[in-house]
């Protein structure tokens, strides 16, 4: 592989970093919003919505699972990190690219990248 080819494959790694950080942002507003949305609607019981008391339980239960979502998968955290990566290694890449820098730098930079988005879960 040639020097142009492994740069242009660390330009697609940060790409795809890019896309799973909005994609893990969206994942955590849609869970957070569905949560706030859930509990209010759980805790008022419109009595204008006509549903029964079995419903709202469903809609608890529900709400249950959306809340434990957003502790097990951390959507929030995780998008953070593949944030820090993408800038990292796109920073790399700009210096590659505008200032001549060396490639070293590019893997040195998609190295950090991996250890900050495959962290431990603390």
């Amino acid at each position: 592989m040639t020097t142009p080819d492994a740069i242009a494959e660390q330009a697609a790694i940060a790409d795809t970093w890019r896309k799973l950080h909005w994609s893990w942002y969206g994942f955590f507003y849609g869970l957070s919003f569905a949560s706030i949305f859930l509990s209010t609607l759980v805790a008022a019981k419109p009595a204008g919505l006509g549903w029964t008391d079995d419903f709202y339980g469903v809609l608890a239960w529900i709400l249950a699972v959306v809340t434990a979502s957003l502790t097990l998968f951390r959507p929030q955290q995780r998008a953070t990190r593949y944030r820090q990566g993408w800038m990292l290694l796109d920073l790399a890449l700009d210096k590659y690219r505008l200032l001549g820098g060396k490639p070293e730098d590019v893997f040195a930079a998609r190295e950090a990248g991996e250890r900050l988005i495959h962290q431990s879960q603390e």
